[in-house]
């Protein structure tokens, strides 16, 4: 991956070898989705994507459960979405 912020050329080659490393424009490291303008828009999508699967289930279940059951789902299917790698 190339990072830049200005108009892209393709002259970025990386050669290990004989072999060319070939080029992506988004890598999920360490859980965090990542592309070449550093820009988070890929990372919230894939997360909104999530939640709203997990916010589905809850709401399939909130008429059968209490509410301290609701709160149990809630912390292990949408808040680590929310608070993993937050300070950054």
């Amino acid at each position: 991956m190339c990072f830049y912020n200005k108009p892209y050329q393709d002259d970025c080659k990386l050669k290990i070898g004989e072999l060319e490393v070939s080029r992506v424009q988004v890598i999920k490291f360490l859980g965090i989705l990542v592309d070449e303008k550093l820009s988070w828009s890929n990372h919230i999508n894939d997360i909104c994507k999530n939640v709203s699967k997990n916010i589905s289930v809850i709401c399939k279940v909130k008429h059968m459960l209490e509410n301290n059951y609701l709160y149990m789902l809630y912390c292990s299917l949408i808040l680590p979405y929310l608070s993993y790698a937050r300070e950054i």
